[in-house]
């Protein structure tokens, strides 16, 4: 299946999963089981939802050390700290995110990090489905020294689309079902 094809399969399963209260509990709740036990030492990087997805920022913020949200720019993006939800601003395209000024991440990222990367679905090998912008893909050099996690129903997590040269690969999936390791397989 073409990625434009799977991207709109991918949303009616998510409109299905977010219009369910059960469905989206078992997700977040797992989430939070493996951020529990994670115990996390370095930065972690989480988006501020759009409307058509999964709300995890609050988790990130309850269990991560430091957070960083993407601030999406005409060129590209940026993260910056978020300590509250109430801080995040629209940015280019009206993308909410970290608030403009906020202190700006320092890179390098490295193997304590992690960042939730907002996806779509994911491939049996682990690469992500976004939305199509590329943003988290043209920052692929910056993230792959960190942990690259997504939270999809487990339905998502094993889709066959075709891997393009730019695509990020997950180091990890938290579905419904428990973790998918992908840095073991």
């Amino acid at each position: 299946m073409d990625k434009k094809s799977c991207r709109l399969q991918c949303r009616r399963v998510w409109q299905d999963l977010l219009a369910d209260p059960g469905a989206t509990r078992a997700l977040c709740e797992a989430f939070e089981h493996w951020l529990q036990n994670a115990r996390l030492a370095g930065r972690l990087l989480a988006s501020v939802p759009l409307g058509d997805e999964l709300d995890l920022l609050g988790l990130a913020l309850e269990y991560g050390p430091t957070v960083f949200a993407p601030v999406t720019l005409a060129e590209g993006m940026e993260f910056r700290r978020i300590r509250r939800r109430e801080e995040s601003r629209p940015g280019f395209r009206n993308i909410p995110g970290a608030a403009p000024r906020a202190e700006l991440l320092e890179l390098p990222l490295n193997a304590s990090d992690l960042v939730l990367i907002p996806s779509l679905g994911a491939s049996r090998a682990g690469y992500r489905l976004g939305r199509g912008a590329g943003y988290y893909d043209r920052w692929r050099t910056h993230l792959e020294p960190a942990r690259r996690l997504a939270v999809l129903p487990h339905l998502l997590a094993e889709l066959d689309f075709p891997v393009e040269e730019h695509d990020l690969r997950l180091s990890m999936i938290v579905t419904e079902e428990g973790l998918i390791d992908l840095e073991k397989s």
